[in-house]
């Protein structure tokens, strides 16, 4: 069982805040230092390609309104 949520927050000067929570609970008897690098790895990776993703040139000028009606 697993899941995750991303959270885009709005900043002044156009910058955006990423808060990254996530859950897993792999169940049985997954050794320690597997679970723990687990743990660990995936959010960075995971925000890692998101950065990545992000620079691809359909995602260059798209805009979102609920970013520009959020309240800052």
């Amino acid at each position: 069982e697993s899941y995750g949520r991303v959270e885009l927050i709005p900043l002044t000067g156009g910058e955006i805040e990423v808060v990254f929570n996530f859950f897993m609970n792999p169940g049985g008897m997954v050794p320690a230092p597997i679970s723990n690098l687990t743990v660990i790895d995936f959010p960075f990776f995971t925000l890692k390609n998101m950065r990545e993703l992000v620079k691809k040139p359909k995602y260059q000028e798209t805009s979102y309104e609920f970013f520009k009606n959020s309240q800052l």
